[in-house]
Formats: C-alpha cells, sequence, structure tokens
C-alpha cells in the first residue's frame, strides 16, 4: 500500500517510520512483561512506557 500512496524519498521514509514502530514495540515489549508478571498487573506493566512518554513530553515543551 505505501507504494501506492507514496514515491522516492517520501516512500523510503514511510518505510522508515514504520520500521521505528516495530524496532520501538520489540524494545518495550520484555519490558512491559517483565513489569506485568513482577508486579501482578497487567496495567503496571504500561507505567513505564506512559512515564517515558510524560518525561518526554516535559521535555520538549520545557
Amino acid at each position: 500500500m505505501p507504494t501506492q500512496l507514496l514515491s522516492g524519498t517520501a516512500l523510503a521514509a514511510g518505510i522508515g517510520f514504520v520500521n521505528l514502530f516495530g524496532a520501538i514495540g520489540g524494545f518495550l515489549a520484555p519490558i512491559v512483561r517483565v513489569q506485568a508478571e513482577t508486579l501482578a498487573s497487567s496495567a503496571a506493566g504500561l507505567l513505564t512506557p506512559a512515564g517515558v512518554a510524560i518525561v518526554g513530553v516535559v521535555i520538549i515543551f520545557h
């Protein structure tokens, strides 16, 4: 589908953007699993990614 909508450098950037989110998911999934098992709550596993996102927003808008 990206090849139908994009071409040239935009296509390369789009594919790289999709790959970026796959890599982030591959990095965060084990962390979320370990925290969820350690704290016995699936919601607790999402606290680290949420915290990282909040810190990022504070850094950007500070």
